[in-house]
């Protein structure tokens, strides 16, 4: 979570200055706050997008801004902590000949071939990591027809249950990857918002 906010000083700098009263200062601030906090989550959006295999509506979706109000001057860009399923970063079924082999039509395998693993693409721009020991389970919601109602499992151990679900990194974590870059503009950019919206409500007055 990254929160947003306008150092007291700077409000009272804006306010003295202009000579508002504590509603305008007030409204100044929380439409301040807000114009950045959107404005740094679209960019944090991006950042994210970048290093890793992952859509820009699945990370657009996964991520949202509770706003700030006039009796709560701070705004939070928030990012789902659940981790992605592995089967997200691009995951393809891998498939050897094996001609007595009837074929899988749920995991796309054709006949007279049979599963040989699974291969995925995390990082953008990469290569694709082959794992010959994983599969493809139906999980059980979503379109089991397709890869993204599958999860990408390993075998842990000889039983039929010994199998684990693969993941890759949340979007949270992939958001705290990126907020070491983002951060160090907010305050300016905060600063600058926050003079745009205190002469906007200057000049409603003096009209």
């Amino acid at each position: 979570m990254s929160l947003v906010f306008v150092n007291k000083e700077i409000i009272d700098r804006v306010s003295g200055k202009l000579g508002l009263s504590a509603k305008a200062v007030t409204r100044a601030t929380y439409r301040a706050i807000n114009g950045v906090a959107a404005k740094n989550l679209t960019r944090s959006r991006r950042e994210i997008g970048k290093p890793v295999n992952l859509s820009a509506s699945y990370i657009r979706e996964r991520m949202s801004l509770s706003k700030a109000n006039s009796s709560h001057l701070v705004a939070s860009i928030k990012a789902r902590q659940r981790p992605t399923r592995l089967a997200t970063f691009s995951a393809k079924q891998l498939s050897r000949r094996a001609n007595s082999s009837n074929g899988d039509a749920l995991r796309g395998i054709q006949k007279g071939r049979r599963q040989a693993g699974v291969s995925v693409a995390v990082k953008r721009g990469g290569g694709r990591k082959k794992m010959p020991g994983a599969f493809f389970v139906p999980l059980r919601s979503g379109n089991v027809a397709a890869v993204n109602g599958m999860g990408v499992f390993i075998r842990t151990g000889s039983g039929k249950k010994d199998i684990k679900h693969l993941y890759g990194p949340s979007v949270d974590q992939l958001f705290r990857g990126v907020i070491d870059d983002v951060a160090p503009d907010v305050q300016a950019e905060l600063e600058a918002e926050l003079i745009s919206q205190a002469n906007y409500e200057f000049s409603k007055v003096t009209k």
